[in-house]
């Protein structure tokens, strides 16, 4: 639909802006102040929204479609806010795995929506220490 609008406005489109709008929310990088805690062991995430996340080195083999129940948990200037959720693996691979979450209760909503504050602050305070 997007090459069609883009098309009729006499515009090319990349597939970036197609791939770009097909996520529903916004892709967040990992880094080492977030993980995903599943079935006891702890992991690095790779990039997460509050849709999914991708996690890296799942030495346990998780089959597609599989339900899971993880914690999610960000390091932030505050303390650690932890988000207990569950989900689904969407895709499985040797170097992680990557999981739908369930839809998200106003509680986890209100979880993540904490976080992103933080990780903005966090951004803003850096970019004038910076400048």
């Amino acid at each position: 639909m997007i090459q069609t609008v883009l098309s009729a406005l006499g515009l090319k489109g990349g597939d970036s802006i197609v791939e770009r709008t097909k996520r529903r929310f916004e892709r967040r990088k990992g880094n080492e102040k977030s993980m995903i805690e599943v079935n006891g062991k702890q992991f690095a995430l790779t990039d997460w929204s509050e849709g999914g996340a991708f996690f890296e080195g799942s030495d346990v083999p998780l089959a597609l479609g599989q339900e899971l129940s993880f914690t999610l948990k960000f390091r932030m200037r505050h303390g650690i806010v932890a988000v207990r959720h569950k989900g689904r693996v969407v895709r499985s691979a040797m170097k992680g795995a990557a999981v739908q979450f369930d839809p998200l209760t106003r509680d986890i909503k209100r979880q993540f929506d904490r976080v992103v504050d933080g990780l903005i602050s966090e951004n803003f305070m850096a970019s004038q220490v910076a400048a």
